[in-house]
């Protein structure tokens, strides 16, 4: 069975200026997701499994700071 979630958060008052939001997705099934770029810096962290990029033909590592993309 496929279980999956996916979360946001919103920062406190004092790092609203800073922080856009926190999200969180859990799942217990290896992912593998196209991304898009967003136009801010993401700094990801990746407890378990690490993300496969297919158009990078890689995984991200167990932290990664990402911004714009081609």
């Amino acid at each position: 069975m496929i279980q999956e979630d996916f979360q946001f958060y919103k920062p406190c008052k004092e790092l609203q200026p800073y922080v856009r939001y926190y999200w969180v997705f859990k799942s217990n099934q290896p992912l593998n997701t196209l991304t898009f770029p967003i136009g801010c810096p993401q700094i990801i962290f990746h407890k378990q499994t690490p993300l496969y990029i297919p158009e990078l033909n890689t995984a991200q590592s167990e932290f990664t700071i990402s911004g714009q993309v081609n």
